[in-house]
């Protein structure tokens, strides 16, 4: 089972939790970079991985983001995730208020998707689509 998503939210009594930090020798960029198992979602996302909440651009664009690429100055968030990793994000949601969820998270999944989620409640950030995504995880 992938501790990500609704699974790490709604299973985490299930398994130990720990401190941000445990995960940031886990790399994401191996999801974000590869050119393979990608997915689509129902809004017409192109979406790394099973990173579900995260959009890499829109279906109907696959022509010019295959061209030109993706304006990383323009998405922070997946700036963050590529350059950076989780580690990354997680200071730049602490410059947007976050803090560490004192339960800790049960996988970097479950870290990512935290931060994106405030992420989210506290501006607009395109690449984290669709909001519907974020407003129906519980």
């Amino acid at each position: 089972m992938f501790l990500m998503g609704r699974a790490a939210r709604q299973l985490n009594h299930l398994y130990p939790s720990y401190p941000a930090r445990r995960f940031f020798h886990e790399p994401c960029r191996p999801a974000f970079l590869r050119n393979w198992h990608n997915h689509f979602d129902n809004h017409g996302n192109f979406m790394p991985g099973y990173c579900g909440g995260i959009s890499l651009g829109r279906w109907e664009d696959l022509d010019r983001l295959e061209r030109e690429g993706i304006d990383l100055d323009a998405h922070p968030v997946l700036r963050f995730l590529v350059d950076e990793d989780v580690q990354g994000l997680l200071g730049f949601a602490q410059g947007f208020g976050y803090a560490e969820r004192e339960g800790g998270y049960v996988s970097k999944c479950d870290l990512c998707l935290d931060l994106r989620t405030h992420l989210i409640s506290q501006g607009d950030f395109e690449e984290l689509s669709p909001r519907e995504f974020y407003e129906h995880l519980d």
